[in-house]
């Protein structure tokens, strides 16, 4: 009778035969049996944003692009002198104003370009000097950061998606960058308009701040001065805005329509506005369009004020206005595009380009009337460049997003202006503290509901929060803790930091020539509401003062006097709810034998060896330094060989500093002295000073076990 088979054997049926599975692991081995060749070029282009290299990954991608490979020379080796080493200062350059930075090496700071038809026949050719000029930029990039000092940000290293911008510039009459309206010059590019007249002086450029709905009416004014100033074609709009108006059936702005009506017109209508504002409404018409008191909610009113907050002078502004519907932003473009074509021109094409996170998507999903394009939180959604027909006369031409190469920021100010993501950070007291530099304390009090520590005596009673003031009050007051009992500083960054990517609290920058700090003082000014928890906010810094989490305070200064004038009393946080306190400083004395409660020691005896009822390193509520047993010797009997009573005599000491909270005191004592001896807190930092601390426990203990003294310790509880 055969063996049955197994079900997770090798597949041997029809077209599935052993002999073809043979043959695939001989295919397989055969890749790997190449003459020591380390790369070669991946036949599939790959679209995915590369803004960091290693130095390994920046080698590779750099032989890729000269179209050499290479091989491994075994046996020869090279010294390669490293006595040319320069060494570049860049502390000065850092702190310099980007448009200081900017006015410098602005000529420097390029993208790369398109070969010309001229130097290509085939497509070949084309693959060939696309990436030889590519090469080229990013050494001329590399030597601009050696030579000249410049620190710059991370930027788009993949070839594919800046072909992806290339063809949507060459099929495009106008190209519209998309910024974010809280720091436009970031994220806009001078020598993109330049490479865009380069391809064909017949098209044309504009600026479209998004986000605007961000910006107070004094932020957008100065832009609007700035724009003019540098003579940048802009335009304000807010994808997020219009939603809501066209979910909430706001009726659009009157002024924006009766701007392309002659001031006659524009007198009328504005007659007729008053009095349908004095007026009731005379037909049932009007009556559907404009929602009535009963069915308005608090978010459309909200959305009402910030579109009437947002209207300016706009007959002054028609240069750079600023559009709240979808309709205008399509007339709008349609009549910059149309404006330098020929009239015979029946459509244009409309490129859209940015930086990821800015509302690229979200824009052009606005403009088309539905979610056409993905839209994420997270930067570089779009992979690839599609075509969207709006109507008959206009195309957009959706490129991914591009990171373009700037001048050196931190860390910290880009996950600030939303360009790294918040999730991926991994310091995040950085991007807190310079946020607590420009943000008031009233400002943070206000929105999160918190009482801030105020300044110590010594200190500036004007001064910033710290970053840990604010993330450990933020974190107690959300209840973010941890497993230790230490408020989660990461997690209340991320909460505060995401507020700043979604709008919440507002990082919005200053033009050229406005002083950041009036700037802010406009942002600012008016306080978020506030809600009735002073009383809450008060014992909640209470308990943090108490319990010493707030490193740096004047509470410190209170310790220090308290150990040194004033007996110290430890708490045990018990875990009900009534927390009842003992005076664990009265109890807790050297020599004192306890029962730990948790942890891996759950249940062996220890002897109080120091109690710090002010805590220590790691443990800032009130501990104990414990000696106690890991393992206990076993049983002996008088029919034992003496070797055998030696070996089952062992103690396996253990030596560990443990919250009250742990700790449960009996009425027993160990008269034990490790003061003298190498037992204390500081031989836990080290492998070696903890290994002598043990060994001098294990003698001690030992000894005592075999003189027959304290038997009582040496046995193991029973549970």
């Amino acid at each position: 009778m055969t063996k049955r088979r197994m079900k997770n054997a090798g597949p041997v049926g029809y077209n599935r035969t052993l002999g073809n599975q043979l043959v695939n692991q001989g295919k397989a081995k055969r890749v790997y049996i190449q003459p020591n060749i380390a790369r070669t070029a991946s036949p599939e282009k790959v679209l995915d944003s590369v803004t960091h290299e290693s130095n390994l990954e920046e080698f590779l991608t750099t032989a890729e692009l000269a179209g050499k490979d290479f091989t491994a020379e075994r046996g020869n080796f090279k010294i390669i002198s490293t006595n040319d080493a320069t060494v570049v200062n860049t502390d000065d350059l850092i702190s310099k104003p980007f448009e200081e930075l900017k006015r410098e090496y602005g000529e420097l700071l390029k993208i790369p370009r398109r070969p010309l038809k001229e130097q290509y026949n085939t497509p070949e050719e084309l693959n060939k000097v696309e990436n030889d000029m590519f090469l080229e930029w990013r050494r001329n990039v590399s030597l601009m950061q050696e030579s000249n000092g410049v620190v710059m940000t991370p930027f788009e290293r993949n070839l594919e998606l800046w072909r992806q911008l290339w063809r949507v510039i060459e099929r495009s009459n106008l190209v519209v960058q998309i910024v974010d309206a809280r720091n436009p010059l970031l994220f806009w590019s001078a020598d993109l308009e330049n490479y865009v007249k380069e391809v064909d002086p017949m098209k044309s450029n504009v600026l479209l701040v998004n986000k605007s709905d961000l910006l107070l009416p004094e932020h957008v004014q100065k832009w609007r001065e700035y724009f003019r100033k540098e003579n940048i074609s802009a335009v304000f709009f807010s994808a997020k805005l219009n939603s809501v108006i066209e979910e909430h059936d706001i009726p659009p702005i009157p002024e924006e329509e009766s701007r392309e009506t002659d001031e006659s017109s524009d007198s009328e209508t504005s007659a007729a506005e008053e009095s349908d504002n004095d007026e009731p409404s005379q037909s049932s018409e009007d009556e559907k369009d404009e929602p009535s008191a009963s069915t308005k909610t608090p978010q459309t009113e909200t959305v009402t004020a910030d579109v009437e907050k947002l209207e300016l002078e706009e007959e002054d502004n028609s240069d750079i206005p600023f559009i709240h519907t979808t309709e205008e932003l399509i007339a709008y473009l349609k009549r910059k595009a149309f404006g330098s074509l020929a009239d015979s021109t029946t459509s244009v094409v409309v490129g859209m380009v940015g930086y990821p996170n800015v509302g690229k998507s979200s824009t052009i999903n606005c403009i088309y009337g539905k979610k056409k394009t993905s839209v994420s939180a997270t930067p570089g959604k779009t992979k690839h460049f599609q075509t969207l027909i709006i109507d008959d006369e206009l195309t957009l031409c959706d490129c991914p997003g591009l990171v373009m190469p700037s001048f050196g920021f931190s860390s910290s100010e880009m996950v600030l202006n939303c360009i790294l993501p918040v999730d991926r950070m991994r310091d995040f007291f950085s991007p807190v503290h310079l946020l607590c530099t420009r943000v008031p304390r009233t400002y943070f009090e206000a929105l999160y509901s918190v009482l801030l520590p105020k300044p110590a005596e010594h200190e500036d009673q004007n001064r910033p929060p710290t970053a840990h003031e604010l993330l450990t009050s933020v974190a107690f007051m959300k209840g973010f803790m941890s497993s230790s009992g230490i408020p989660d500083c990461s997690r209340a960054a991320r909460l505060i930091l995401k507020d700043v990517v979604n709008g919440k609290l507002r990082w919005i920058a200053a033009p050229h020539g406005v002083p950041q700090e009036e700037f802010d003082r406009y942002t600012f000014e008016s306080l978020p509401e506030k809600k009735q928890a002073s009383r809450t906010e008060s014992l909640l810094l209470e308990q943090l003062e108490k319990r010493n989490l707030l490193v740096g305070h004047e509470s410190s200064g209170k310790r220090v006097d308290n150990f040194f004038f004033k007996q110290s009393e430890g708490t045990v946080h018990v875990q009900n709810r009534s927390r009842q306190s003992l005076i664990m400083g009265k109890i807790l004395k050297v020599g004192r034998v306890v029962i730990v409660l948790g942890g891996r020691f759950a249940g062996r005896k220890a002897v109080v060896v120091k109690v710090y009822d002010e805590g220590a390193t790691g443990h800032p509520y009130g501990c104990a330094l414990v000696a106690g047993i890991d393992k206990y010797p076993l049983a002996v009997t008088k029919s034992m060989g003496k070797k055998k009573i030696q070996k089952r005599s062992h103690v396996k000491p253990f030596l560990k500093l443990i919250n009250y909270t742990h700790l449960l005191p009996t009425r027993m004592t160990l008269d034990t002295d490790f003061s003298k001896t190498a037992v204390n807190k500081e031989a836990l930092k080290e492998p070696k000073t903890k290994k002598k601390a043990s060994s001098v426990i294990k003698k001690e203990f030992e000894d005592r076990y075999k003189s027959g003294k304290s038997k009582w310790f040496f046995s193991k509880l029973r549970f």
